[in-house]
C-alpha cells in the first residue's frame, strides 16, 4: 500500500486559469515521472487523493479520467487503478531515429529482431519503393523498447542496395539510420501517415498486450537527399504508452489531413 501524505507537494491553486482537475492530473504525472508512484503501483484511493489535494471527489474523478485517457494509469470501473508510467511523447517535427529519441529521454533503447531476410517485392511494396514487381528487397521485422519495455513493432522494407548494407549489422542493438549514415546513406526526408489500428494477435504477442488493444500506426516513406526511396515502413506503437507531438505555425503547409 502507498501511504498518501496529508498535503500535496504542489496543491492546486483555485486562482489559476488552469482547471483544478488538470492541475491535479499534472501533479500526479510529475510524481509518476519522479518515481513517487512506479509502474505497477496502485494509485491512491479516491478518498486519499481528495485529502491529499483538498479538492472534491468530482475533481479527482476528472483527473483520473484524464490520466486513463493518456495512458498514465490503467484500470476500469470497479477495478483498482494501477500506474503505468508517464507516456512517451515523440515529436514529429524533426526526423530522428527511435534510438536517438529514446536516448534523449534518458532511457536505454533496445530491440529484438524477429526477422530480417531478402525476398521479392509484391505489388504494394514495389510501388512504395518505386521498383518493378519482383525486385529484390529486404524485410525487417523488429520490436523496439525503452528500458526493456516493448513500445513498437517496426515492419520495414528496403531496396536491395540498402538492405545489403545492413546484412551484417546487429539490428537488435543498432540504429538503422546511424548505421546507414556510416555507410554514406542518409535519410534526408520522410513522409508519415498516422492512423489508429487494433492489435492483431501477432502484434499483441510481440508487444505483450491484449489482443485488439489500440495501436498508433505510422506508415513512413524515407528518402535520401536525391529523392530516392530508402525505406518504407509500417510501425505500430502502443497507444497506451506513446503519443506524438506536432508543432506548427499558421501558414505551414507540411501537415496534411486526409480522410480514409
Amino acid at each position: 500500500m502507498i501511504a498518501a501524505p496529508p498535503v500535496a507537494a504542489d496543491p492546486p491553486r483555485r486562482t489559476s486559469g488552469t482547471p483544478l482537475h488538470q492541475q491535479v492530473a499534472d501533479a500526479l504525472r510529475r510524481q509518476i515521472a519522479a518515481g513517487v508512484f512506479r509502474p505497477g503501483d496502485p494509485l491512491p484511493s479516491e478518498y486519499d487523493l481528495v485529502q491529499r489535494f483538498g479538492v472534491s471527489r468530482g475533481t479527482i474523478r476528472q483527473a483520473r479520467a484524464a490520466l486513463r485517457a493518456d495512458g498514465s494509469i490503467g484500470g476500469s470501473q470497479g477495478r483498482k487503478l494501477v500506474v503505468r508510467g508517464v507516456p512517451f511523447t515523440q515529436p514529429l517535427g524533426e526526423l530522428v531515429s527511435f534510438t536517438s529519441w529514446v536516448r534523449s529521454l534518458g532511457k536505454e533503447p533496445g530491440g529484438r529482431v524477429v526477422s530480417f531476410a531478402r525476398g521479392g517485392a509484391g505489388e504494394d511494396t514495389a510501388a512504395a519503393l518505386g521498383l518493378p514487381v519482383g525486385s529484390l528487397i529486404w524485410r525487417l521485422n523488429r520490436v523496439r523498447s525503452a528500458d526493456g519495455e516493448p513500445l513498437l513493432i517496426e515492419r520495414t522494407v528496403f531496396p536491395e542496395a540498402i538492405g545489403v548494407l545492413l546484412a551484417d549489422v546487429d539490428l537488435g542493438q543498432q540504429s538503422v539510420y546511424e548505421q546507414l549514415a556510416r555507410r554514406g546513406v542518409t535519410v534526408a526526408t520522410a513522409r508519415h501517415l498516422l492512423d489508429a489500428v487494433d492489435a492483431t494477435p501477432a502484434d499483441a504477442r510481440l508487444l505483450g498486450i491484449p489482443n485488439g488493444s489500440a495501436l498508433l500506426r505510422v506508415q513512413r516513406h524515407g528518402f535520401d537527399a536525391g529523392g530516392r526511396p530508402v525505406e518504407w515502413s509500417d510501425d505500430r506503437y502502443r497507444g497506451d504508452r506513446l503519443n506524438f507531438a506536432i508543432e506548427n505555425r499558421a501558414g505551414d503547409t507540411g501537415l496534411v489531413r486526409q480522410l480514409a
